[in-house]
């Protein structure tokens, strides 16, 4: 069976970490698998394919962006160039691009499959015009997948109850974690809080400006520096917050090596509005990083409060800086969670799991 694995276009996210560690594994497996970054004149995602270049996966490059007849008819072209069984795609525009070239070639196309991993939603309360047409037309998509993976039940749900998919034709994956086999040994003199992702609306970026203002204003804590790390739409209020409190927030831009990042922090704070699963939150536990968290998606699926992390309600800014603070100045209690949420891992979250159940669905097809 030939598998190719289509990325999304875009920077170091979730769904790049995805595409690399599955193709990475399923390599290692024997498997037939290329990995498809697209480009286009505003992102050449540099990261995605230096990575698969290190793990010696397989790579092709789509030429995009340059108008939306013009992407369909460089998809259908790559796809009629190769002799591809499956095409297993993860995001909105890759997903639509697909399916048309299906239906518009379908006895070109008629013995490819189409696999597709839901990797985010866009609930209607809160989304702009744009984003309800594009979750509107992936919604009615669902029902031309050959299968449909979520990555949290929460994306299951949503895509079942939003779209006329049978409901064995979608399952839940959740990305599995593997294990760091040495010790991670925190050795800060003062406590290094984190926030790695993209700084845009539904990650909460103003939500964790005005935490990290009320912290600092309210304690008198020298001991403690906030790190924050991603780019977006919403970096003048982050470089705002650091001109007013230079000595304790620092804005460190995009970072390109997050497992360095995570292993020198003690906290990691996620404040999303919208987050159908969390991957972040897993790489943050394998490295014994405690995470604070928003009670949002699919996180509750990784975190039991008050077991493995905490977890606090969008918006709620007093709940969010009593729990912050209570996690500095308790450095046992940070340690509990981190042993319980690496139980929670190995337990739930474990990578050689997630990837037989890949293999399942993909045989099934």
């Amino acid at each position: 069976m030939k598998l190719v694995v289509i990325a999304e276009n875009s920077s170091y996210g979730g769904i790049s970490s995805y595409c690399l560690d599955l193709c990475r594994e399923l390599c290692l497996k024997g498997c037939n698998v290329t990995l498809v970054v697209p480009l286009d004149k505003r992102i050449t995602n540099l990261w995605l394919r230096n990575k698969a270049h290190e793990a010696i996966i397989p790579i092709e490059e789509l030429n995009l962006g340059n108008g939306f007849f013009y992407d369909v008819r460089t998809v259908n072209t790559f796809l009629a160039n190769h002799d591809f069984d499956v095409i297993h795609t993860n995001g909105y525009r890759m997903n639509t691009l697909v399916r048309i070239c299906r239906l518009l070639h379908p006895c070109r196309h008629r013995k490819l499959k189409h696999l597709v991993t839901m990797h985010s939603v866009l609930p209607w309360n809160i989304s702009t015009s744009r984003q309800k047409l594009y979750s509107f037309i992936d919604c009615i998509g669902h029902t031309f997948n050959s299968h449909t993976i979520a990555v949290s039940n929460y994306t299951l749900n949503y895509v079942y109850s939003h779209s006329l998919i049978s409901r064995n034709r979608i399952t839940t994956i959740y990305h599995g974690m593997d294990l760091l086999e040495k010790e991670v040994i925190k050795k800060n003199d003062i406590c290094i809080i984190s926030f790695l992702g993209r700084l845009s609306h539904e990650k909460g970026v103003s939500f964790l400006v005005r935490i990290i203002e009320k912290y600092l204003l309210t304690y008198n804590d020298t001991n403690v520096l906030f790190e924050i790390c991603g780019d977006g739409e919403e970096v003048n209020v982050v470089l705002q917050l650091e001109k007013q409190f230079p000595n304790h927030v620092k804005f460190k831009g995009f970072v390109k090596n997050v497992d360095t990042q995570l292993e020198n922090s003690d906290i990691l704070m996620v404040t999303s509005k919208i987050e159908t699963f969390g991957l972040v939150v897993l790489e943050a536990m394998a490295r014994k990083v405690c995470v604070i968290a928003t009670e949002v998606g699919g996180i509750p699926e990784i975190i039991n409060s008050g077991y493995n992390g905490m977890l606090v309600g969008y918006g709620d800014i007093a709940a969010y800086v009593y729990h912050l603070h209570s996690l500095i100045v308790n450095r046992e209690k940070r340690r509990e969670l981190c042993s319980n949420a690496w139980g929670t891992l190995r337990t739930k979250f474990s990578f050689q799991e997630s990837i037989n159940r890949y293999l399942k669905v993909l045989w099934s097809l």
